[in-house]
């Protein structure tokens, strides 16, 4: 036992290690973005998540008392946060949909019809893997058509509101897939982080190959979690 839990302390200081290259990484790779957003937001952010790591491991009581009282009274405090959120994620829709310079508006734009020519003419010859995409946002504009919709503005809305069903529906499928696979300390945490970080997040008014992937990935975590052993019910072996 004393050998085992000295390979996990040994695998948990690994991952930390590339947690923190990995958040290195992401910080350099958007350090133009942070540049200008404004200090107070981030500070706030990072107090949060300070705040948080305290209370997990120096107030595990306070902790469970928490997690307890969220399950207890599961259902009202879903109902509140999905409504709560629903509304969030509808003032993001209107607020900020529309058009962007990268990727995903070179396939919007094609979907709906619309020429790149003077924009990026050649642009599925170094990305054919977004073809796929292409090929599901087309039937999406067709059926717009059918229905009497040509407004590309339309188009794009409707684009991003799918984008956020899927976000909402995959974080559902994640939680359940979670709680089967562990238990539900262990599914709400990282429902809450999910939640916080992708769910309420402006990621979602840009259609991108990003979402419908988080589904697909929580989509094989749902049905493997249907097979799997539950890791709460492993024991060890012991001495005939």
């Amino acid at each position: 036992m004393n050998l085992k839990i000295r390979f996990t302390w040994i695998i948990n200081v690994f991952l930390v290690f590339l947690l923190l290259i990995s958040v290195i990484g992401s910080v350099s790779g958007i350090y133009s973005q942070i540049q200008v957003i404004p200090a107070t937001p981030i500070l706030a952010l990072t107090i949060c998540f300070i705040l948080f790591g305290i209370l997990f491991n120096f107030f595990p009581k306070l902790f469970s008392s928490t997690i307890n009282f969220i399950k207890a009274r599961r259902k009202t405090i879903f109902i509140i946060f999905a409504i709560g959120t629903l509304c969030w994620q509808a003032l993001l829709v209107i607020g900020l949909s529309g058009n962007t310079a990268w990727d995903p508006s070179i396939v919007t734009t094609l979907a709906a019809h619309r020429s790149i020519n003077t924009w990026y003419p050649d642009y599925f010859s170094y990305y054919p893997n977004n073809f796929c995409l292409l090929f599901l946002e087309r039937i999406i504009n067709s059926s717009l058509h059918l229905i009497g919709i040509n407004s590309y503005p339309i188009f794009i809305v409707t684009l991003t509101v799918i984008s956020y069903l899927l976000i909402d529906l995959s974080i559902f499928i994640l939680f359940l897939a979670l709680k089967k696979l562990f238990n539900f300390r262990v599914a709400i945490i990282s429902g809450i982080f999910t939640w916080f970080l992708i769910g309420i997040s402006p990621i979602g008014v840009i259609p991108y190959s990003d979402i419908p992937g988080f589904l697909i990935s929580s989509l094989f975590l749902l049905v493997y979690s249907c097979k799997a052993v539950s890791y709460t019910h492993l024991t060890l072996p012991t001495k005939a």
